[in-house]
């Protein structure tokens, strides 16, 4: 009789101690359902600016975890995401074993975003879907070895999976638009590459993807300045001297000069004389020339006779 509640008292502590462990496996290993934080909308500061990333993990990328490994719907593990066919499965599992030295406290996330393209295209937005998390974050799973993270691929109720997708295993919370609207986890933002892994696929047609499009202002065309020819500096009444003198028989007067009535004029005669006196002068000569011609000869033949 004894021995029969020893034996059901032992029973009893291994299945206590079976309940324990199967709930702290259960409670290391995050999916989509578990609480995620809110995607990262500050994309001007994103990363380093946020705190995210502290200073003592200066590893970047898959170089941040140690030996990390990805499956889909419990099949064979690869070094890559890329390397899985995501578009019929359920879900994918991120497992690692543990974190870089310096990088203990940064959070790490998968997530899943509706995308306008079965290839990734910096061009378009990724929008942010769905995620699993585990992180340092208040209300946040820490993340504890077995480090593990899976996340549902399959339509969720009300949240259908789009056809179309990107799968991203990232450090930090996830962002909420992946893209230019948005930032990169990668190398794109300039800064820190956050981007362990990533896949992209799903079924053509992808559907008219979510963008968000900023419009720059209508800019009104400036019509071109014609520079106007200075006018004309035309002479002013004031810029002509008026006359200091009159000519004889003219007065000054405000008009200018003005005929004085009653008086005339005497115009002193200058340069040489005019025709007619010349004229008159060469009949003149001629005549004298000829009185003396004829004066000599009779004073010629008058001095014969004698």
């Amino acid at each position: 009789m004894r021995s029969t509640h020893i034996a059901r008292a032992l029973l009893g502590a291994v299945l206590c101690c079976a309940a324990v462990i199967g709930a702290a496996s259960a409670a290391s290993a995050q999916t989509s359902n578990d609480p995620s934080p809110p995607p990262i909308t500050d994309f001007a500061n994103y990363p380093l600016g946020l705190g995210i990333i502290p200073p003592s993990c200066t590893s970047e990328g898959p170089e941040s975890v140690v030996n990390e490994r990805f499956s889909a719907d419990g099949g064979p593990e690869v070094s890559d995401m890329r390397q899985l066919n995501l578009t019929s499965a359920q879900q994918v599992t991120m497992r690692w074993d543990a974190f870089a030295p310096g990088c203990e406290n940064v959070g790490v996330a998968l997530s899943g975003k509706i995308s306008g393209s079965t290839t990734f295209d910096p061009n378009i937005d990724q929008i942010g879907d769905r995620s699993a998390y585990c992180g340092p974050e208040a209300g946040m799973i820490p993340c504890t070895a077995p480090f593990e993270l899976t996340l549902f691929l399959d339509d969720q109720p009300g949240d259908p999976m789009p056809p179309c997708y990107q799968v991203d295993a990232s450090l930090g919370p996830p962002l909420a638009v992946v893209g230019p609207s948005g930032s990169f986890y990668g190398v794109l933002n300039g800064q820190f590459n956050m981007l362990i892994s990533a896949w992209n696929g799903g079924r053509e047609p992808c559907g008219t993807p979510v963008t968000v499009t900023t419009l720059s202002p209508p800019t009104t065309p400036v019509p071109p300045t014609t520079a106007t020819p200075p006018p004309s500096v035309l002479p002013t009444s004031a810029s002509i001297a008026p006359p200091t003198t009159c000519p004889p028989g003219q007065q000054m007067s405000a008009a200018g000069c003005v005929a004085v009535a009653g008086v005339t004029a005497t115009i002193p005669r200058t340069g040489a004389p005019s025709s007619s006196t010349t004229g008159v002068a060469g009949i003149l000569l001629v005549l004298l020339g000829s009185a003396l011609v004829v004066g000599a000869g009779t004073v010629g033949r008058r001095m014969r006779r004698s």
